[in-house]
């Protein structure tokens, strides 16, 4: 804009775009317009739009180049109008454009680990092996121990599993390659075409770690119909699995500490948070779930969904075999 227009916007709000070093919302109090000479503005800075880049090479903390309540001179070429609209504390914005930094880097983070994916996909349909250390990188890898008759796998680093009870999908290394299988009991594991693998001493046997993943676990663990509500519902919201940042997995919590009775009863809140360019989506799992060994499970789910800006949606899922 030039200095005429930029007269009129005394005492509003401006844009103030720094480049790398962030963008930031003030109030333009003055307007300096010497002869011959491009036009500056007088800036109180008021709020943060977008965080600094962050110098990998440099030791120094990326944090905003101005405070709050701080005023600049600044070249007019810098500044733009900005909107009418009700302006968020100092601090409280500068954690929110942090927080959509972060969502993007991880957003762009996780595009390139698929694209990394793709291509050692085609490699390996190309007959060109790429991929051993991503796949040591996505396995637990286990030798079995027997104590007392009771089985359990140790990991590298000397880590216990107990195999009774046991829910996961573990894969049985064999002459042909690594087949899936899970634990039946008596020391006993079965894949899925029936082949039995009577559980030796030293006996090789994987798993894959996103199974231990709580979120992974939390989606597995929901009827079809009530993750298909959950998932309708984060896409009401904008949001994908993909953007979940923290998930607390309080049913994971109970279902392990349970003790196999022929009745179990749980109930209780998981709360997962979302960050996208646009905000944060928290969600509060309610459930309640009576799990019968020889009869028909109760389920109930209840997704109540708030984001940053206030939004709110409620979904709820019952079986049929609930009271």
């Amino acid at each position: 804009m030039n200095r005429k227009e930029a007269k009129a916007l005394i005492g509003k709000p401006v844009i103030l775009d720094k480049g790398q070093q962030g963008v930031y919302i003030g109030e333009l109090k003055q307007v300096i317009a010497e002869p011959g000479r491009p036009w500056r503005g007088q800036v109180k800075i008021r709020e943060v739009v977008q965080f600094p880049h962050i110098d990998l090479g440099s030791a120094h903390t990326p944090l905003p180049i101005y405070e709050n309540g701080e005023l600049v001179e600044v070249a007019g070429s810098r500044l733009t109008a900005a909107e009418e609209e009700d302006r968020l504390p100092f601090e409280t914005s500068l954690k929110q454009a942090a927080a959509k930094t972060l969502a993007a880097l991880r957003y762009s983070q996780q595009q390139g680990q698929k694209h990394i994916e793709a291509i050692d996909h085609y490699l390996q349909q190309q007959g060109v092996t790429n991929s051993s250390s991503q796949e040591e990188d996505r396995f637990i890898y286990y030798t079995c121990l027997i104590e007392n008759d009771r089985p359990f796998l140790v990991d590298g680093e000397g880590q216990h599993l107990e195999l009774e009870g046991c829910p996961f999908e573990f894969e049985w290394k064999t002459k042909d390659g690594w087949i899936p299988v899970q634990y039946a009991g008596d020391q006993t594991f079965t894949s899925k075409g029936g082949r039995q693998f009577r559980l030796r001493e030293n006996s090789a046997i994987r798993l894959e770690k996103i199974q231990l993943d709580p979120y992974y676990i939390l989606r597995n663990e929901l009827e079809k119909q009530a993750l298909l509500a959950f998932e309708k519902g984060l896409a009401d919201h904008g949001v994908t699995h993909q953007q979940m940042v923290h998930c607390h997995n309080s049913l994971l919590f109970q279902l392990l500490q349970s003790n196999h009775q022929p009745v179990q009863a749980f109930s209780g809140v998981n709360f997962l948070s979302y960050l996208t360019p646009s905000g944060l989506l928290v969600v509060q799992h309610h459930y309640d779930r009576k799990l019968v060994k020889n009869g028909k499970d109760e389920v109930y789910d209840r997704f109540e969904f708030t984001t940053d800006q206030g939004t709110r949606s409620i979904v709820t899922y019952t079986n049929e075999f609930s009271k």
